[in-house]
């Protein structure tokens, strides 16, 4: 499996998500950046 490390924006943005509204923004923007960082891998 392959583990990556988010930066620290999106980390920090995730986590004050949790007991906010804009859970789903920052999940979509997660979502986002994780395919982004995997197109550059491919």
């Amino acid at each position: 499996t392959q583990c990556i490390v988010w930066p620290e924006k999106y980390t920090t943005k995730r986590a004050a998500a949790i007991d906010d509204d804009v859970e789903v923004e920052a999940s979509l923007t997660l979502e986002l950046y994780s395919k982004w960082i995997y197109s550059k891998v491919a």
